[in-house]
């Protein structure tokens, strides 16, 4: 009697689980889609010189706005993306050529040219992006055991 319960609450939790499962898609998991940044090419989409440099902040802008909304902001020689960002923004109304790269410490530990950290935060924005989306198709090819050699 014992074992004929047992087998058959396990057939009915197993049932009421995979109905669970399978009947409603409001429980799965959603996978954010980055409206096409994938196809942009960072070289030609953030170059200071052809670009100008306002538009080229403002596509870093964007998309780091995009990236910071999905976790994904870029930290690089201890600044977030929104850092050099906000430093650029500071360095123009300012009149600075350069914006100093500070650490967790806010110590400075050098400083670069205010083309060069416009092309750091456009590219950074993009690329966090892109390399989300890559990683929804690529991520089984760092599984191991699965005969992918290192």
């Amino acid at each position: 009697m014992k074992k004929q319960l047992k087998q058959s609450l396990i057939l009915v939790s197993a049932a009421l689980l995979l109905s669970a499962c399978t009947s409603s898609s409001e429980m799965a998991v959603k996978i954010p889609s980055y409206g096409g940044v994938a196809d942009l090419n960072v070289k030609n989409v953030c170059n200071v010189e052809n670009m100008g440099l306002k538009n080229v902040l403002q596509r870093a802008t964007k998309y780091n706005a995009l990236a910071i909304k999905n976790d994904l902001e870029f930290m690089r020689l201890g600044m977030r993306n929104s850092q050099y960002i906000s430093a650029i923004n500071a360095a123009l109304k300012s009149g600075n050529k350069n914006i100093d790269i500070l650490n967790k410490k806010k110590k400075k530990t050098g400083s670069v040219s205010i083309e060069y950290a416009t092309w750091r935060a456009c590219s950074f924005a993009i690329s966090s992006l892109t390399q989300a989306q890559e990683a929804k198709t690529t991520w089984r090819l760092a599984v191991p055991g699965d005969g992918y050699t290192y």
